[in-house]
């Protein structure tokens, strides 16, 4: 009498298992970054049509009276539509599509659009995930502010401890005693932007001239 083996074996399935296993693995870690690229690209989009809207508007922005707004144009921006779409307000304060806070204030002199780049839920920034995303955030900025580098005073970070990091100078400010934009390879911005990986906080400063 022969005996036939119906089915497969436990090794067998585990063997099976694992493989899909590594394949999901693969196609979750390549979905997160092709995610990542996506909101990048929308990120870039919305904040150079969002520096765009304060060059186009700054001389006629320069006559409000802003002292019952304490100097902050998020609300006016708004007012205007000139919150470019992938940004919203709510609360009195403009996000971009990475939940990331932006202050736009004029200070008597120089238009401040600054960004605070969001920690983790513990609000340290030890998640490494919200740190690349931080890093890549400060790289999209900085490569904008090339693309405006006749318009913006300067753009700096500040670290955890209040520490100016990376101050580049526009074309009208720069000079052979200070870092320019228009100097900077795709190498300088990476490492400057690495400030935003490392440290538990990072804030970004992105003046235009009036």
């Amino acid at each position: 009498m022969k005996f036939y083996e119906l089915g497969r074996s436990m090794v067998e399935m585990l063997g099976v298992l694992a493989i899909i296993g590594v394949l999901s693995v693969g196609a979750i870690s390549g979905y997160s970054k092709a995610m990542l690229k996506y909101k990048l690209n929308k990120h870039a989009e919305a904040f150079s049509t969002l520096i765009a809207n304060g060059v186009r508007f700054r001389e006629y922005l320069h006559n409000y009276n802003y002292a019952e707004e304490t100097h902050i144009l998020d609300k006016i921006f708004y007012q205007l539509n000139l919150v470019p779409d992938g940004m919203t307000y709510k609360g009195s304060k403009i996000y971009d599509n990475f939940n990331n806070v932006i202050d736009i204030l004029y200070d008597g002199i120089y238009y401040h659009f600054t960004t605070y780049l969001k920690k983790d839920d513990s609000g340290s920034g030890s998640n490494m995930t919200i740190d690349n995303e931080n890093k890549q955030v400060c790289i999209n900025i900085l490569n904008i502010a090339r693309q405006f580098v006749n318009d913006v005073y300067y753009v700096h970070l500040t670290d955890g401890f209040g520490n100016k990091t990376g101050i580049l100078y526009g074309n009208n400010y720069c000079t052979s005693k200070v870092n320019c934009l228009k100097n900077m390879s795709i190498s300088d911005i990476d490492q400057i932007c690495n400030t935003c990986y490392s440290e538990k906080a990072c804030v970004l400063y992105f003046n235009l001239i009036p």
